[in-house]
């Protein structure tokens, strides 16, 4: 076998791996953003300034069969001073309900 032939036969090989990388990277990340994507908008829902939200941590703690996150957040009040804030969202995939739990600050 000649050295033209060789990488003749490699190229589509080195062309498939590359579009598989590819393509799991993508779906990776169109997945990956949509449980902090459903929990920010639910967060937001709470705040009397929405616009303002700034998730600082969003961290998986899942229990049972519903996917749960501990959330930490930055926001405005409706007077412009800077709060923070944490919780726990919960998504339930069968139902598509996302529920927030705010963490009450002592």
């Amino acid at each position: 076998m000649s050295e033209k032939s060789s990488k003749t036969i490699r190229w589509p090989l080195y062309t498939a791996i590359a579009l598989l990388i590819v393509a799991g990277i993508a779906i990776f990340a169109w997945n990956g953003g949509r449980p902090k994507a459903l929990c920010s908008e639910e967060v937001a829902a709470n705040l009397i300034a929405p616009d303002t939200l700034e998730i600082l941590s969003f961290d998986p703690a899942s229990i049972g069969d519903s996917e749960e996150y501990r959330v930490e957040y930055r926001a405005l009040n409706g007077y412009g001073v800077p709060l923070r804030g944490r919780g726990r969202c919960v998504l339930s995939d069968d139902r598509g309900v996302v529920v927030w739990y705010p963490e009450p600050e002592f």
